[in-house]
């Protein structure tokens, strides 16, 4: 498939599941499909689980860019309660300086941690 047929087809499926509902924006675009763009194979999510096996982390696609280790997060049993139409669940590695960056520049809620990663949610564009 050529990259404008693989760039339609991914833009359609961010519109479509995305963001449950949100329109999709160029940024959010941009942070999943930059990393195909630089040649790279897309990042598969990362299943982070306790002792006993369960799923209690979901990693995504890098935040800030393809090959940030702070990750947007999916729904699992564990993260449902944070998520939220208004902001954007994002878990760094405990102790990773884009922590304090989020907090200080993007207005980031730190919420828990699990599983050795902080949590936080961060505002959407469209709320600030």
């Amino acid at each position: 498939m050529n990259m404008a047929r693989k760039s339609a087809a991914l833009l359609l499926l961010v519109m479509l599941v995305g963001g449950c509902g949100e329109n999709a924006t160029n940024t959010d675009v941009e942070v999943l499909t930059q990393g195909e763009a630089m040649g790279e194979t897309p990042r598969a999510p990362t299943m982070i689980k306790d002792a006993q096996g369960e799923t209690i982390l979901v990693l995504m696609h890098g935040w800030r860019s393809y090959d940030d280790p702070c990750r947007t997060v999916g729904e699992t049993a564990a993260t449902a309660d944070y998520l939220d139409h208004t902001t954007r669940l994002i878990a760094c590695p405990v102790g990773d300086a884009g922590i304090e960056d989020m907090t200080q520049h993007m207005q980031g809620k730190l919420l828990t941690v699990l599983e050795g990663y902080q949590l936080m949610s961060i505002p959407n564009p469209s709320t600030l």
